[in-house]
């Protein structure tokens, strides 16, 4: 019993820490996604260049720049131009993205 107590604490300790660490560095499930995309182009033999981005998602917009939302998605937005604490730039968001600054919210069935 005791030797169960202690293997999960070290478990659930050993996560936690895993978890600051990734916090601190900036590592998000977004990045990792992206890293992940960009090792599995690399491993089937496409390029990874080739592969779209965000920066191809803006070219798409118009119009002039309304706010700037946080490179993750979080609910952080400016009204100029601004850096996250780790250094990476806010997004520009255009008059023809959406305008919506709320995540959508799923209705319960019964409310629909």
């Amino acid at each position: 019993m005791l030797g169960k107590l202690a293997a999960t604490a070290v478990i659930a300790g050993t996560a936690g820490w895993i978890g600051l660490t990734a916090g601190e560095k900036g590592i998000t499930v977004a990045s990792l996604r992206i890293m992940a995309e960009v090792q599995l182009a690399e491993l089937v033999g496409n390029d990874a260049a080739a592969m779209p981005g965000p920066d191809d998602a803006q070219a798409a917009s118009a119009g002039p720049i309304i706010y700037w939302r946080h490179p993750d998605g979080l609910p952080e937005w400016r009204a100029s131009e601004a850096k996250t604490i780790d250094g990476r730039a806010f997004l520009p968001v255009r008059s023809s993205e959406d305008l919506s600054l709320n995540p959508a919210v799923a209705l319960p069935l019964n409310a629909r």
